[in-house]
């Protein structure tokens, strides 16, 4: 018979999806036709009978009538076996299966004979093998491919169970079947949660740990081993290979992803589960592929019969006789779904091998907060494989660094149309999680219904009867914005779509429609989106000036600060209570911004008030200031001098972790090293000790939330921090009081604003307030307040990774903001993430976490004239290569990365110093305030 057209789309019969793509009743006539006396064996006559012709129509009218009414995804998915089989009562009796040759089987025969063969589930169709011992369950269609709670896809578990064969991912087949000398038997090990996974108690928040050591240690290993063999793999010239390179490059993207998810992020037991799961998965298929690329290529392109040399591999089933001879010739084990008819050679029947226990179960509901159906992928005609592998790794890995927002600042305008003297500028954060400065409207009434009119018309929604005015219009307004074509798709009643163009338009994260064949590509990016997907929050952006007092100049006394909206954070001040009291308070808790304490003769009287006075004007956020425990590299410091002081704008200077010039001041109780690099430069807080004691504390807690939205993991303001450090979180209850109405009102929300950061660190975190009797654990070891002051070693380590972590995530949020990444394709996005992440040797965002334990600390800003500048030349290439997609980047820096190979000591040192240059104007603009420099881990 000749083989049947892969895309001919499938037949639904009583609302159920069939299991294979051809119309099985007309199979039937034909294989009735194909048996009787005067026609060749291998298919029917050209000239049809007219039964088969009757039967073709009613096969056509029934799947008319099905499609009228299509059941849900549920039911689909709920359905039995049977039900995808043929029609359970066909035209014609079937065919019993039956041994036809005597004696024992060949080792190979022909892909069209049945060394085993069994029907399973079938009726008029049969599975055979020309070359394996056992028929496993044929993994029928289901209307819905699921994940299950140990992360595994039941029968659609191409990494543990035989797939139909797809177009251009032959590869798949070849996934090793078990445990070998090159892939460790940690692949297959059965993941739980009450087993693999451990709470981790020092985070802070109950529920949330990492995959037991025992198993994570091993899996990391296995990952890396066929991540680097690969790489090697595709170094070699393999024609005829792009498409499988590429889909291996983007493989071993995702599986980078998820393995720094499951060493850095803590997450839940289920979801954790998930990410180990996957990264067996991917591990697999990197195996599999290259032993495609080594073995099963080389194998198809000659033209010698390897069918005598079986490979220990998964194999595939195939529909059509022209894929099955293929197979059998490079020694994949093959399983033939064909007609059975009384003429086909079978040697041995069997009953088909079902899928363990252990592959499936109930289903998970673990990633539920994202989509409705979690890992659970719409699988209409057979492309479910690329759709679920996006839809997982998206959901699972798919984590992005919280942004730095940008804006441009309005200042709100008195009544002469002046900057308001006494007005705070304050900002909102959008759906866009971008925070926009806006003017305080005049009519308020006018301007909404003006907006409401010119949203309505952009949609082409138009006023219906009574909705000029009155409820009804705002009513109608209302609706209307909710539905804009220009950014939801809307079918019109005159036309329709072609099909690929409506659903690429209409948006489905984790429910793909599978309409052209080749789900294993759209599977594996859907899953890895899910599973790895992890990028960077945005920080904020901001074009501002600070209010004006009567003359135009800047008010002395205003702090201009921002307000985030409902999907931040919210920003801390003091209680005011007295004019003088609230003046002094400022000043104080700007002094406490800049390092800077009251010296000898200055906590009364004139002469302290002029140095808090001097102290506003030393911001480290606007100016840069040395530090007495260590040394800026000279090209960062010389950078940060040429564009300090940053003027003053609305905007609060946001950070992702504690801004490294709260914690290297010093005390009475934390006096400055003898070994001190710059002591003219020391600056005095009284609160420095506690700080440190208390960030010990709470920092797991800090570098989990970077990734966790549900830890509020967007970047915190200077106050925000210190409120933090501090380590009250008790909240306040007391009504807040005032002089006047405004007095009143910002009094109350300094409060909101404080017991926002004691929710966070006291309800989402279960820290309790500090203590000075409180003992903290330091990698093993037991530290008191007291501890602290003579710990210089640990000063610097946790002085490194502040400059470290802020430093990754300021290059990897303004990267993402200049370039607007956010909006990309996943895929596209996650390889960008990757780039930037090379400067510090990273391969995901996730890297932005340096070890929690120090290890793998290194200088990478030697001056030119170090002895290491040839080591550091390769992270100053990545970071400036990094910068070539930006924004008005030199053309002479371009010019000189394209020879970076012939650089000399003079060269490095004056491209080093132009490309920080460019680096720090360039944060300046955006952000206005001075970037966390690197420095060197002094205490490796």
């Amino acid at each position: 018979m000749a083989p049947q057209d892969p895309h001919v789309p499938n037949i639904t019969r009583g609302g159920r999806l069939a299991g294979l793509r051809f119309k099985r009743k007309v199979r039937d006539d034909q294989v009735q036709a194909s048996s009787a006396p005067g026609l060749p064996e291998d298919g029917p006559s050209s000239a049809q009978p007219p039964a088969a012709a009757t039967t073709m129509a009613t096969s056509s009218q029934a799947a008319r009538t099905s499609r009228a009414a299509s059941p849900s995804h549920s039911a689909i998915h709920d359905a039995p076996p049977q039900a995808f089989d043929e029609p359970s009562a066909p035209s014609v009796p079937p065919c019993p299966l039956r041994v036809t040759q005597v004696g024992p089987p060949p080792a190979i025969c022909e892909a069209s004979e049945g060394k085993v063969a069994a029907q399973g589930t079938f009726t008029t169709m049969v599975l055979t093998s020309p070359n394996a011992d056992y028929v496993p369950e044929y993994p029928v269609e289901r209307g819905v491919v699921r994940m299950y709670a140990n992360g595994r896809w039941g029968l659609r578990e191409y990494s543990r169970w035989p797939q139909m064969l797809i177009d251009e991912m032959l590869h798949v087949a070849c996934i090793p079947r078990e445990p070998t000398v090159e892939c460790d038997e940690v692949l297959w090990e059965e993941l739980s949660s009450e087993t693999c996974w451990e709470e981790d108690l020092d985070i802070g928040i109950s529920g949330i740990g990492f995959i037991a050591p025992r198993l994570r240690t091993p899996l990391v290993r296995e990952a890396i081993h066929w991540l680097v063999s690969f790489r090697a793999c595709a170094l070699i010239q393999t024609p005829g290979c792009e498409a499988y390179l590429k889909h291996g490059h983007r493989t071993a993207m995702v599986l980078e992803q998820a393995l720094d998810r499951m060493r850095s992020v803590p997450t839940t037991p289920g979801l954790a589960i998930a990410v180990a799961s996957h990264v067996q998965r991917l591990s697999l298929e990197l195996a599999g592929l290259i032993t495609y690329l080594k073995v099963v290529h080389p194998r198809i392109r000659s033209t010698e019969d390897y069918s005598s040399s079986l490979l220990p591999v998964l194999g595939t089933f195939v529909r059509d006789r022209k894929s099955a001879e293929l197979c059998r010739r490079v020694g994949l084990p093959t399983w033939f779904l064909q007609p059975l008819t009384p003429t086909l050679r079978v040697w041995r029947i069997v009953d088909v091998e079902k899928l363990p226990v252990s592959m499936g179960g109930v289903s998970t509901d673990t990633l539920a907060d994202q989509v409705p159906t979690v890992a659970a992928v719409a699988n209409l005609t057979g492309q479910w494989l690329r759709d679920m592998q996006l839809v997982v790794s998206k959901l699972l890995c798919g984590t992005h660094m919280p942004p730095l927002l940008a804006a441009d600042a309005t200042i709100p305008l008195g009544a002469h149309g002046q900057p308001h003297p006494a007005k705070r500028v304050r900002t909102e954060a959008g759906e866009s999680q971008t925070k926009h400065f806006q003017m305080k409207p005049i009519q308020e009434e006018k301007k909404q219904k003006d907006r409401n009119q010119r949203l309505v018309a952009e949609s082409g929604s138009g006023p219906t009867a009574g909705a000029e005015s009155g409820s009804a219009g705002g009513t109608d307004g209302s609706a209307a914005l909710r539905i804009q074509p220009a950014k939801t798709f809307v079918r019109s009643p005159f036309y329709s779509v072609p099909d690929h163009w409506a659903q690429a338009l209409v948006p489905t994260v984790a429910a793909v429609a599978n309409l052209t064949g080749q789900w294993l590509r759209d599977m594996q990016l859907v899953v890895s989106k899910l599973l790895c997907g992890t990028h960077m929050p945005p920080l904020q952006a901001a074009d501002a000036t600070i209010p004006l007092g009567a003359h135009g100049q800047p008010h002395p006394a205003k702090r201009v600060r921002t307000e985030a909206g409902e999907s931040q954070t919210k920003h801390f001040q003091m209680k005011p209570i007295q004019e003088e009291k609230k003046q002094k308070d400022r000043n104080q808790r700007l002094v406490a911004d800049s390092g800077s304490g009251p010296t000898a003769g200055t906590e009364s009287g004139s002469a302290g008030r002029t140095d808090s006075t001097a102290a506003l004007r030393i911001q480290p956020a606007k100016t840069f200031v040395r530090s007495p425990f260590y040394s800026v590299p000279d090209h960062w410091a010389q950078a940060l001098v040429r564009v300090s002081p940053v003027p003053t704008t609305p905007a609060s200077a946001l950070y992702f972790y504690p801004p490294p010039f709260l914690l290297d001041t010093i005390s009475p109780q934390c006096p400055l090293p003898p070994d001190a690099v710059h002591p003219d430069a020391a600056r005095t807080d009284y609160k420095v000790l506690r700080y440190i004691h208390n960030f010990l504390r709470i920092r797991r807690f800090c570098r989990a939330r970077l990734f966790d939205p549900s830890m509020s993991s967007h970047p915190l303001s200077i106050s925000e921090w210190r409120t933090a450090l501090w380590g009250d979180y008790s909240g306040k209850g007391k009504a807040p009081k005032g002089t006047n109405g405004a007095e009143i009102r910002r009094a109350k929300r300094r409060v909101e604003e404080w017991n926002t950061i004691c929710r966070l660190f006291g309800r989402v975190a279960i820290f309790p307030s500090y203590g000075e009797d409180m003992i903290v654990n330091v990698a093993g070891q037991r530290l008191g307040v007291k501890d602290i002051a003579t710990h210089a070693s640990l000063r610097m380590q946790v002085l490194w990774e502040a400059h470290e972590i802020n430093f990754r995530c300021e290059v990897m949020a303004l990267d993402a903001f200049l370039l607007q990444s956010a909006h990309w394709n996943e895929y596209v996005q996650w390889e960008r993430e990757s780039a930037v992440a090379a400067i510090w040797e990273g391969t995901s965002v996730l890297s932005v976490l340096p070890p929690d334990d120090f290890s793998g600390a290194v200088d990478r800003w030697s001056s030119g004239t170090g002895a290491d500048w040839q080591r550091c030349r390769d992270f100053l290439v990545r970071f400036m290569r990094m910068m070539t997609r930006w924004p008005d980047f030199p053309a002479t820096l371009r010019k000189d990365l394209d020879n970076a190979h012939a650089w000399d000591t003079r060269t490095y040192d004056f491209v080093s110093r132009a490309a920080v240059d460019f680096y720090v104007e360039t944060f300046v603009r955006t952000y206005k305030r001075l970037p966390t420099p690197p420095i060197s881990p002094l205490f490796v």
